[in-house]
């Protein structure tokens, strides 16, 4: 069925507060993360690989929190059968994820080698996914493992991506997450109100990286991230702003779930790789004996609907061709680009069509 974005369903609302896993998209496309803490629909659905990110994310949280013998096979089944119901486009997981056997073994050796729970079992205390806020509740977020031993409090967080960037360093936006879950400790009495000795990230590989950090430094961030709330919720209650003005486009993009909501994307769109959006007035649509069907748009660009490749979407192209040509604009998302024939595009697995209602 093809999606309907009518531009009145997508206003922005205040938000209640920032996690300080998403403080950095903030700054990089605030639109965004609006419509994040506005619960508004999911239009793309989850990319495979972080489908799959998720589940080694839980398979760790479960280890932290079980007890005796762990059922590495069986836990995993029962982990990314959870996650397949909610993700039913990704199917199967292990052909539509990159490196789906390389990432699902090497979480499983890490987890077999017991490290993991050495570091938190033989503590004197700890506390898995835990909910950690400011004093003024603007700022909150779960943090997935806080830890007692010998008096040394350390915040832990799980990361199943790249950790650190191509210079050899920790992530800007991972040390920012861990500073402000630290200045979230110094207000929280599930911590005794301390701030922590230690922060570490722990890779997929089941590295520690200590983030080193001043108090002085975390107090600030939160600071900007309450201001920054403040911010962004007096914009919008004034009504001053259009909710597109919010919007920041770049190659981050790709990742947003909202993309085919923003005006701001659609006229200045951005190309990912060897994808493309494609947007405009379908004025032709074609069908070849072979079953496969070709969309013209009034902007001079086309893509081939290969009715076997993309046979996900080919209920929507016969509901496309009910609707008819003319007047009505459409969005087809991950069209694969012919560098040979720039206007000349090949519809993904991954494709999916909107019908845009104009104001």
């Amino acid at each position: 069925m093809i999606t309907t974005i009518n531009p009145e369903d997508w206003k922005v609302e205040p938000i209640k507060r920032i996690s300080p896993s998403r403080f950095s998209n903030v700054n990089d496309c605030t639109l965004r993360e609006i419509w994040s803490s506005n619960k508004k629909e999911n239009l793309m659905g989850n990319h495979p690989d972080a489908v799959l990110g998720s589940i080694i994310h839980m398979m760790f949280e479960n280890y932290v929190k079980s007890s005796g013998n762990f059922d590495f096979e069986n836990v995993w089944s029962s982990v990314e059968k959870k996650f397949i119901n909610d993700n039913l486009d990704v199917v199967p997981l292990s052909k539509t994820s990159s490196y789906y056997w390389v990432k699902k073994e090497l979480a499983k050796r890490y987890i077999e080698k017991g490290q993991l729970r050495t570091h938190t079992k033989n503590a004197v205390n700890y506390k898995a996914e835990e909910w950690l806020e400011s004093k003024s509740k603007k700022v909150g977020g779960i943090i997935d493992l806080i830890r007692y031993n010998n008096d040394q409090l350390s915040l832990m967080d799980f990361k199943t991506g790249k950790v650190y960037d191509n210079d050899g360093r920790i992530k800007e936006n991972y040390e920012i997450q861990l500073k402000l879950y630290a200045a979230l400790s110094s207000e929280n009495k599930k911590t005794n109100y301390k701030w922590p000795d230690h922060l570490f990230l722990i890779d997929k590989n089941g590295k520690y990286c200590e983030i080193k950090y001043s108090e002085e430094e975390a107090s600030k961030l939160l600071l900007e991230a309450e201001t920054l709330l403040d911010d962004i919720n007096k914009r919008i209650n004034s009504g001053s702003s259009d909710a597109f003005e919010f919007a920041v486009t770049g190659e981050y993009c790709s990742f947003c779930q909202f993309r085919p909501a923003c005006v701001k994307f659609r006229e200045q769109p951005v190309s990912f790789d060897y994808l493309e959006d494609i947007y405009g007035e379908v004025i032709d649509i074609k069908e070849f004996s072979n079953g496969n069907h070709k969309i013209y748009f009034k902007n001079n660009k086309s893509v081939l609907i290969n009715a076997v490749y993309t046979s996900g979407i080919n209920n929507e192209i016969i509901e496309l061709k009910k609707m008819g040509t003319g007047n009505t604009l459409f969005l087809l998302t991950n069209c694969i680009k012919n560098d040979s024939m720039p206007n000349q595009y090949k519809a993904s697995k991954r494709t999916l069509i909107f019908e845009i209602v104009s104001v």
